[in-house]
């Protein structure tokens, strides 16, 4: 259990300063480290599988989380910048708000012109 614990400190090192090849080995210590807690459980049932659960968020994480690519790149992602309500992106172009109706007649929801 204790060379398990300072494989996992030296791999948080390598993922901390985002080295992919620490990345997997940091999944295939977690595995390990998880394999290890399921033998603890009739010795420690509490703490070995909340180790566990802990192991698969964190296997999880390094997955799905830790590709090589900014998180600002993938779409969707908000991470890293700052969301201020009513900006735009400079490429958009400025929407007006409508006046009135129409020129044609009829009802329109107030908001936005096309």
């Amino acid at each position: 259990m204790l060379c398990i614990g300072v494989l996992e400190w030296v791999v948080a090192l390598g993922v901390f300063v985002k080295n992919q090849f620490s990345r997997w080995t940091g999944v295939v210590v977690l595995a390990a480290n998880a394999i290890a807690q399921l033998l603890m459980i009739p010795a420690y049932p509490f703490w070995s599988l909340s180790i566990l659960a802990l192991d698969i968020l964190a296997i999880y994480g390094l997955i799905a989380y830790g590709s090589g690519s900014r998180a600002a790149d993938r779409p969707g992602c908000l991470s890293g910048h700052a969301v201020v309500l009513g900006s735009r992106p400079a490429n958009e172009p400025a929407r007006t708000r409508s006046a009135g109706p129409p020129a044609g007649g009829g009802y329109r929801e107030p908001g936005f012109s096309r």
